[in-house]
């Protein structure tokens, strides 16, 4: 397996990814993925194995014990 950091030309691919691992009411949308690699592009990795996106892992830096659920809507509370 390969893994490597998620760039824009891969929004398609974690957005399938998050449509399939997540109910509809809790998967991110593909606006909100695009805003989050945006503004935190680092904090994204893709797995992919003989080149099929397989898995991704993305998630902001905050200063808080715990995420509260304005953070999924509002990645400019990125730190």
């Amino acid at each position: 397996m390969k893994i490597r950091r998620v760039t824009l030309r891969d929004l398609d691919k974690i957005s399938e990814i998050e449509r399939i691992c997540f109910p509809p009411a809790e998967a991110a949308g593909r606006l909100s993925l695009k805003r989050r690699l945006e503004i935190f592009p680092t904090h994204f990795l893709l797995g992919e194995e003989e080149g099929k996106a397989i898995g991704y892992i993305g998630g902001m830096a905050t200063e808080r014990e715990t995420i509260i659920d304005e953070m999924f809507d509002c990645p400019e509370m990125h730190r």
